[in-house]
C-alpha cells in the first residue's frame, strides 16, 4: 500500500511540475483577484508555494498544500478513497469529515441564520424552558398564545411592571386583586368609583342618590304670640356640592282679637361657611270682627307657601322652618297722606290648622 501511494503522489507531483503555472498569490484572492484561471489547470501561487486548481468560474481554488507538504504526508490512507488526519473546516470552501458532520450542532445557539420554510417544534409532551436569557426580543406581524391551562405573565421584582403599550382588547372576564391605578398613577379611595376622562380614567367620588325628607302635621295647633316660633328644623350633612330644594307650605286662621294681625313664615340656613337668614319669606294679613251678637267671624283663612333651590357647597347645614306675628297698633300720616310712622309689635295667637316642609338634595359634580 505505501508503495503504491509513493507512486501516486510522485505521478501527481511530476504533473504539477509539467503543467503547472506560476500566479501571484494576489492574482488568486476570490474578491480582489483576476479571476482569469481555465477549468481543471493547477498553479502555484508565489511566493507562497500553495497549489491552486482552475475552476469554471474562474476563481482559482486553493488545494491548501504545497507540493512539499504532499511529498511529505505519511501513508494515513487505508484505501484511496477515505482520507485521515482532516483538520475541522474553518472557511467555507472547506472540506469535513463525516464525523465532523455528525457530531456537529447547527442550531441558533452557536450563529444566526434565515428560515428557508415554514419550521414546526413537536414538544411531544416535554418541557421547553428558556433560562438566564438578559433581553428576548420577538418581532412578527402577528403572536398568538394559545394553552390548555393558564398563561402567566410574571415580573417578580419590584420595581418592574409588565407594560401593555397599545391598545389591549379583552374579550373574556378581567380579574384585578391588586390596586388600580388611575392615568394619574392615583389609587383612588374606598367608595369612588372609576370614571372615563375621554382621553383616560380617573377615580372619583360616587355621587350619592338623590335625597328627601318630608316633614308635615295635620294638628290643629295654638303657638303663643312670644314672639319667633320654629315650626321644624332638620341637620342635613352634604357630603359634595349639591342643589337643595326647599318647599313649605302652612295654613292659619284667627282665633281671637279683632286687631290687624300679618302672619309671616320663613326658613333660616346655617352652615359652617355659609349662613342665608330670613330666605323665602311669605306673609298674609287678616283680623277678626265680631258679628251682632259679639261672636267672632273669620274673615280669612290663608296658605303660605314657597318653593326655591340652593346650591350649597360640602358641609353640614341646617334648615329651620319658623313664623312670627305682627299687629299694627298705630299709623299715622303726614298732612300729604304719606306714612310719618307704622309701629309694629308681636301679634295674638293663631291656630295652625297644618304645616308641611320639604328638603330636596341633589348632589352635583363641579
Amino acid at each position: 500500500m505505501k508503495i503504491t501511494l509513493s507512486l501516486f503522489v510522485f505521478f501527481l507531483a511530476f504533473n504539477l511540475l509539467n503543467a503547472q503555472t506560476s500566479i501571484s498569490d494576489a492574482d488568486t484572492d476570490p474578491i480582489t483577484g483576476t479571476k482569469d484561471a481555465s477549468e481543471g489547470d493547477h498553479y502555484i501561487g508565489v511566493p507562497s508555494g500553495t497549489i491552486f486548481i482552475g475552476l469554471s468560474t474562474g476563481i482559482y481554488q486553493p488545494i491548501y498544500k504545497t507540493l512539499g507538504e504532499y511529498l511529505a504526508i505519511d501513508n494515513d490512507a487505508s484505501d484511496l478513497f477515505t482520507i485521515s488526519n482532516l483538520a475541522d473546516p474553518v472557511n467555507p470552501q472547506d472540506a469535513a469529515t463525516q464525523f465532523y458532520v455528525d457530531n456537529k450542532s447547527f442550531n441558533i445557539y452557536e450563529g444566526d441564520g434565515t428560515l428557508t420554510g415554514d419550521r414546526a417544534l413537536n414538544g411531544d409532551g416535554l418541557n421547553l424552558s428558556f433560562n438566564n436569557i438578559n433581553t428576548q426580543t420577538v418581532s412578527a406581524n402577528e403572536i398568538n398564545f394559545t394553552a390548555t391551562g393558564n398563561i402567566t405573565l410574571n415580573a417578580p421584582l419590584s420595581p418592574t411592571t409588565i407594560n401593555l403599550n397599545s391598545n389591549t382588547k379583552v374579550t373574556g372576564d378581567l380579574q384585578v386583586k391588586g390596586i388600580y391605578y388611575d392615568s394619574s398613577s392615583d389609587a383612588g379611595n374606598n367608595e369612588q368609583l372609576l370614571s372615563s376622562t375621554g382621553t383616560g380614567t380617573s377615580w372619583v367620588s360616587r355621587k350619592k342618590p338623590i335625597e328627601h325628607y318630608s316633614y308635615k302635621s295635620f294638628e290643629e295647633e295654638t303657638w303663643p304670640d312670644t314672639g319667633i316660633e320654629t315650626i321644624k328644623s332638620v341637620t342635613i350633612i352634604l357630603d359634595e356640592t349639591s342643589i337643595v330644594d326647599l318647599n313649605y307650605n302652612f295654613n292659619f286662621y284667627r282665633e281671637i282679637g279683632t286687631a290687624m294681625d300679618r302672619r309671616t313664615v320663613y326658613v333660616d340656613i346655617s352652615g359652617a361657611t355659609t349662613t342665608l337668614n330670613t330666605q323665602m319669606i311669605s306673609f298674609a294679613t287678616l283680623h277678626k270682627l265680631l258679628d251682632a251678637s259679639d261672636s267672632p267671624v273669620t274673615v280669612l283663612q290663608p296658605t303660605l307657601s314657597c318653593d326655591r333651590m340652593f346650591e350649597l357647597a360640602a358641609g353640614t347645614y341646617t334648615f329651620s322652618l319658623k313664623t312670627v306675628s305682627y299687629i299694627t297698633q298705630t299709623n299715622s300720616l303726614d298732612t300729604s297722606g304719606a306714612a310719618l310712622t307704622s309701629t309694629n309689635t308681636v301679634g295674638t295667637n293663631d291656630d295652625y290648622t297644618g304645616w308641611s316642609f320639604d328638603i330636596c338634595v341633589t348632589p352635583i359634580s363641579k
